[in-house]
């Protein structure tokens, strides 16, 4: 009985949770227009992991043009979707929608500019970070605990 009830669990866990992996140009911004739970993480390999099915991401447009990654989502939302992206090069990071950004494996960025529309919470992990720039909505909230100079303005107004 117990054998049934791994099997079953297995499937069910591969059904529900589709891994997608693409390859993608060379970038050092990111865009993002998606409820989503976001990991970026330092790699020296660029690509973009999503947890949805190739269904799914129909509704999804994808590219990597002018050293910009965007992510826009065109359709309904996915529930429980995760964007793993990997890249060893940041300078911005632009996210509009609801959920959680996470910087990974990232120890040093000697400038990063942050915007965040709608509610995302994002951490910026034990990254050090000269001088970072966040421009974010009340609704948002940045976390950053090792960065050096912080200007931040929220919903326009520069903050002290």
């Amino acid at each position: 009985m117990k054998k049934y009830l791994c099997i079953a669990a297995f499937l069910v866990t591969t059904l529900g949770f589709a891994q997608i992996n693409m390859e993608v140009a060379s970038f050092s911004k990111i865009k993002i227009d998606a409820n989503a739970n976001v990991e970026i993480v330092y790699s020296y390999k660029d690509q973009v992991m999503f947890t949805a099915s190739e269904e799914q991401l129909k509704n999804f447009s994808i590219s990597s043009e002018n050293n910009t990654l965007t992510i826009q989502q065109n359709g309904s939302d996915i529930p429980g979707l995760r964007i793993r992206i990997f890249t060893n090069s940041l300078k911005a990071i632009a996210l509009n929608g609801n959920g959680n950004m996470l910087l990974s494996k990232f120890t040093f960025l000697d400038s990063l500019y942050l915007s965040m529309k709608g509610s995302y919470i994002t951490d910026l992990s034990d990254a050090t970070i000269e001088n970072l720039v966040i421009s974010r909505d009340a609704n948002s909230k940045a976390i950053f605990e090792n960065a050096k100079k912080v200007q931040e303005s929220i919903n326009g107004t520069l903050q002290e």
